[in-house]
């Protein structure tokens, strides 16, 4: 069954978010038991690209998977969640921290949604979660009138791609660091293209 989270799920959300990065999350969010509670914290709060108010949830009695999706309408409030969450000594690191990777954590969002973060337990992996998940964001995306569908992907997890391929998303550029290595694909789906499989 897939609902909208509610705050009460912040554990187990934060959880599946921390894995679906374990680089990136130490390095930004600090040892994996302040990343933790760091991001329940943000999930617990409104308005913010963490938010319970974003993420949708796949469970049967546990959560199982979780997709975050935002959008231009949506009303965030970053800087206010991440001072409640890291205070003023851990929001300056995270700042400094940040501008390392800042082209390719940058969204660049005008009229669609994006989906920030799709992952599920990997004790429930390769059941269709990850598919139902996508269907359900596509068929609201759909419903709220959004034009596309993008999310950002490791460029090292091709099963990751060839799922979103599937799902008729297509690659549209790179993401690099500073004009380095490119570590990110962005990849969108045009909703109103027919054409395109779901």
């Amino acid at each position: 069954m897939i609902r909208q989270a509610v705050k009460s799920d912040a554990a187990s959300i934060a959880s599946l978010i921390y894995q679906t990065d374990d680089h990136l999350f130490p390095f930004l969010f600090g040892n994996k038991f302040k990343a933790l509670i760091r991001l329940e914290k943000l999930v617990k709060r409104e308005h913010n690209q963490f938010s319970f108010q974003n993420t949708w949830v796949e469970e049967d009695g546990r959560i199982r998977g979780i997709l975050i999706d935002i959008d231009p309408h949506t009303r965030l409030c970053n800087a206010r969640a991440f001072f409640h969450a890291f205070g003023t000594i851990g929001l300056i690191g995270l700042f400094f921290r940040q501008l390392l990777l800042f082209p390719a954590l940058r969204l660049r969002m005008k009229h669609d949604r994006h989906i920030q973060n799709i992952v599920i337990d990997p004790d429930f992996r390769g059941k269709g979660l990850g598919s139902a998940l996508l269907d359900d964001a596509v068929a609201r995306a759909r419903k709220d009138g959004i034009k596309i569908l993008t999310l950002d992907v490791a460029r090292n997890n091709p099963g990751a791609i060839k799922l979103y391929e599937r799902f008729g998303f297509q690659a549209k550029l790179n993401k690099r660091v500073w004009f380095l290595f490119p570590i990110l694909v962005r990849m969108e789906k045009d909703l109103l293209d027919q054409t395109q499989p779901d």
